[in-house]
């Protein structure tokens, strides 16, 4: 009994750790999109994911695991924001509604 609540625990710390890790990388992007083209970004972005779960393959340890899930999961949540504002700069206006609605 008492070591699943520890693993509960253990289990919940690293989900905060996570979500933590990826409103940082909301809060990056959000300070820099302005001054570094946007493409740049989605392609380093998804190259970067691509790369942490190449690297999963090799690690065998949750403290290894950790990090690289983390990148794994901020990094695509991060190129969908950039991907709507590129999409919004593409678009005329009479479009934008019809996407942000879909």
């Amino acid at each position: 009994m008492w070591l699943e609540i520890s693993e509960r625990q253990q289990n919940n710390n690293n989900t905060l750790v996570i979500g933590f890790t990826s409103a940082m990388a909301y809060l990056l992007v959000s300070q820099v999109v302005n001054h570094v083209n946007k493409n740049k970004i989605v392609a380093f972005a998804l190259a970067a994911s691509g790369l942490t779960i190449l690297g999963m393959y090799f690690v065998h340890t949750t403290a290894e695991v950790l990090p690289l899930s983390c990148i794994y999961v901020a990094l695509p949540g991060m190129c969908v924001s950039v991907l709507s504002g590129i999409v919004i700069d593409i678009f005329p206006t009479h479009l934008r509604i019809l996407n942000i609605v879909s």
